[in-house]
């Protein structure tokens, strides 16, 4: 909770939300930007409401938003396992620049560094 706290307050941090009727969060995602790069540090989807198209409303957002504030790319970095995630991302026109090898700990695993221009 208090990382979360202290990325909000950041005059660097974009988020983007999605709620309920009676005002429960059911998906989010943060962006940072600096100069004229973007950075997606997080999206998440409640898991009973995950395949429905929640995330990528998000992230399509998010990417609006980054582009408005002068942002030329945005960057994120995955667990190369994530399949649901690297569909999504590919289909937002993410691709794979690099990696980080047994960039995870448990379980030993590389991250994947993704690109998408804006």
């Amino acid at each position: 909770a208090s990382q979360f706290a202290e990325t909000l307050r950041s005059p660097r941090t974009a988020a983007v939300g999605a709620w309920t009727d009676d005002e429960a969060l059911i998906g989010m995602c943060f962006t940072e930007l600096v100069l004229d790069e973007c950075t997606l540090t997080n999206l998440a989807v409640h898991p009973t409401l995950r395949r429905r198209g929640l995330a990528e409303a998000l992230l399509r957002e998010a990417m609006v938003l980054a582009r408005t504030a002068g942002a030329t790319r945005i960057m994120l970095e995955m667990r190369e396992s994530n399949e649901a995630a690297r569909t999504l991302y590919a289909k937002c026109g993410f691709v794979c620049v690099g990696r980080r090898r047994r960039y995870y700990k448990r379980p030993d695993e590389d991250a994947l560094l993704l690109d998408a221009p804006l």
